[in-house]
């Protein structure tokens, strides 16, 4: 990036050209009006740093006069002044300034040029929705895109351009709104915003040669987001294509947050379980769900055996590897649908939707024998079970008494020596080994 600085002040040029340099900005330093011009002339610049008041020219007349020029019109210019009035910030704005910065001080100024120049300076990332039937605009248009640094799909009518959407992830959708075929670029941007999805949030550029204004407002009601005529000014479009990139991409970035703490606050960290809370959340809805359609749902309640001693002999991180193992081992010999989580402590519960009594204790059997043959931090362990069931048709009960029933049976395996599998039965206690 290169940058020309007009400043007739030895002390605040040169200020001006360190700042820029510490950005790694090529610096061409200019003291008059005149000389500004004539490096203008013989050199391309990214942006201009000019001084309100120079020897031999006022500068927001230097900055008409590059407003004027085809080749300079779009030119960034900053204007470097002390004043504060509101009449020169209107003036300068009006006379085409892109942006007015302070000199009174050395900090500002660094923060207000670096914000600038890492925008001049943005490379984009990610994958445009390109829908243009004209080949020569669409060459001039992905070439821009291209160069912005993003990936293009170009499709000249709206069904494969649809088509395509459904299939691939994108961060933005252009649009002409005149295509060929029957589908209008209107149509798309129905299309898109009738989605069932998050798909249907992802910003939309409307391109259109139509100046009526009555378009554009139906355009935008459409669901567009923003729109642009032809043919495109590049610099407009690169910036109000970008500024949808950008909060496309920060709005992605929110929503991933938002899930990574969703699942923090649903989730034992130890084990990669659901915690206590999401047990609580949602048991109900399952044990709803399965009396609504008469189904079976069973619930095992797991408690490690001695494990007080394993803390006491061996340390709490030895603790820690076993109960890691426990989760690793519920996770993979559970169904997705399961819901398994860390109950406290060395318990933890395995909810299982669609499964009879038998079908539950042959599941809580298999699970004791896993954990006898597990050996996590080489200890040999054991586990206690306790079962309890809905079965099709059947009772009317709450998870909490669901719950109790398991956690009654859990105690009598431990009664009857531990390692053991023990089934809830309305009328007695049923043993299984």
């Amino acid at each position: 990036m290169k940058a020309l600085v007009i400043e007739d002040g030895k002390i605040h040029r040169q200020m001006i050209g360190l700042v820029l340099e510490a950005l790694d900005v090529e610096v061409h330093l200019a003291q008059t009006a005149e000389e500004g011009l004539a490096a203008l002339a013989n050199e391309t610049f990214d942006l201009i740093s000019l001084d309100l008041h120079l020897p031999d020219m006022d500068g927001l007349e230097f900055c008409r006069r590059l407003r004027a020029d085809e080749a300079t019109h779009l030119l960034p210019i900053v204007l470097l002044t002390s004043e504060d009035a509101d009449a020169t910030l209107k003036m300068a704005y009006g006379a085409g300034v892109t942006e007015v910065m302070r000199k009174t001080s050395i900090e500002e100024l660094q923060q207000s040029f670096s914000f600038l120049v890492n925008r001049l300076r943005r490379v984009y990332s990610g994958r445009v929705l390109y829908v243009e039937d004209s080949p020569t605009t669409a060459q001039l248009t992905i070439s821009i895109l291209k160069d912005m640094g993003l990936v293009v799909d170009h499709y000249l009518s709206g069904e494969d351009a649809l088509e395509s959407f459904w299939r691939c992830d994108y961060d933005v959708v252009i649009t002409d709104v005149v295509l060929e075929g029957e589908m209008s670029g209107l149509n798309v941007v129905r299309g898109i915003r009738s989605a069932g999805s998050d798909r249907r949030e992802i910003p939309v550029l409307a391109v259109s040669g139509n100046e009526d204004m009555s378009r554009r407002v139906e355009i935008l009601r459409s669901g567009a987001n923003d729109y642009i005529e032809k043919p495109i000014v590049e610099d407009e479009f690169k910036a109000r294509l970008g500024n949808l990139i950008i909060n496309k991409q920060l709005f992605d970035q929110v929503r991933s947050q938002q899930d990574e703490l969703r699942t923090l606050a649903v989730t034992d960290q130890l084990t990669g379980l659901y915690n206590r809370t999401y047990l609580a959340e949602t048991a109900q809805k399952y044990v709803s769900s399965a009396i609504r359609h008469h189904e079976s749902l069973s619930l095992l309640m797991l408690d490690l055996d001695e494990f007080k001693d394993i803390n006491d002999t061996q340390g709490h991180a030895a603790g820690d590897k076993v109960l890691a193992a426990i989760g690793d081992m519920l996770k993979s010999r559970c169904r997705d649908e399961d819901v398994v989580a860390r109950f406290g402590g060395e318990e933890f519960i395995v909810l299982l939707p669609r499964c009879d009594l038998e079908n539950a204790i042959y599941k809580a059997e298999h699970l004791c024998r896993f954990i006898r043959e597990l050996q996590p931090a080489g200890l040999t362990i054991s586990a206690s079970l306790g079962v309890s069931s809905i079965h099709e048709g059947g009772r009317h009960i709450d998870f909490e008494k669901l719950l109790k029933e398991a956690d009654t049976a859990l105690y009598a395996a431990k009664r009857n020596g531990r390692d053991r599998v023990e089934v809830f039965s309305e009328d007695r206690l049923e043993a299984s080994a």
